[in-house]
Order: C-alpha cells, then structure tokens, then sequence
C-alpha cells in the first residue's frame, strides 16, 4: 500500500502552458522551449508540474477523450517574472491526498495506478473537485532516473 498523507495545501501560483493529455510529451517540449533557457529553475520555491482535472481520477471526463486539458506548469512564488508564453493561474487551496514517489517518469503512471486504485478505494476519502498535479522536485539533469521525487496530489471532498 502506497504511503499516502492528507496535507492543507495554500493556493499556488502556477505559470501554465495549456495542452491534452493524449499530446503531454508535446506539451512538454513546447513547454521546454519557452523554459528551459531561462534560470527560473534555479529560484528558491519554484518547481515543475502536471495539471489536470480531477475528473480524470473519478473516471467523469466529459467530451472526446483526445480534449482531456493536461497543463505543464511552473510553480512560482509571488514576485517571480513567469517566462513569456506561460499564462498565470493557480491551484486552488484546500485539502489533498499527496503520495511521493521516488523513480523514473515512466513510472508516473503505475504511481498513478497505485495511489487511485490501491490506496484510494479503501482510504475512507472522495476526490473533491479541482485539479489533480503533480509536482517535480528534480530536474533530469541534475539527479539519476531512479531518483527522481515527484508529489502527486489528488483533492479531497
């Protein structure tokens, strides 16, 4: 069973660059582009992340499912410029269940599997209403594959 905390989450300043699901390793690569030859990575309290809404989680996407929203995101304190081409938003405050996984981001979604029908179904919570993210403490290029720590969160109701 995953390790798995509730945690009271105040709303975080995100600089988001809008995309599908079905197109996420485009998404990032356009994501990269405006980013990646910049040094906002380098400022305290900023971090990578994966938005999407929490519909997904409940198995309640309306429309074709190849117009699932999936956003590569920023997240910036106040007073940090966004870089160009990120439009400024933010992850609602409230309360979440947040899972840390540790490994690969091919294995994000085997993450995802254990945290949603593993920990979930018998968790005693309801995912709420809101964003599902997903948060990167680690740059690629800066720890190993297997060492990689990403928090994924789900809202609670």
């Amino acid at each position: 069973m995953p390790d798995v905390e509730i945690v009271d989450l105040p709303a975080l300043r995100v600089g988001v660059l809008q995309g599908y699901l079905v197109q996420a390793m485009e998404t990032w690569q356009r994501f990269g582009e405006l980013v990646d030859h910049t040094n906002i990575d380098n400022e305290p309290g900023v971090a990578r992340a994966a938005i999407l809404p929490s519909d997904v989680i409940r198995g309640q996407v309306s429309g074709p499912p190849d117009r699932v929203p999936y956003n590569a995101a920023l997240v910036a304190p106040a007073g940090i410029a966004l870089p160009a081409g990120l439009t400024e938003d933010s992850v609602p405050a409230g309360r979440y269940a947040r899972m840390r996984y540790v490994g690969p981001y091919e294995g994000l979604a085997g993450a995802w599997r254990e945290f949603t029908q593993d920990w979930l179904p018998t968790s005693g919570h309801t995912v709420g209403n809101g964003v599902c993210f997903e948060v990167y403490h680690d740059r690629p290029d800066t720890v190993a594959d297997a060492q990689y720590r990403t928090d994924l969160h789900i809202p609670m109701a």
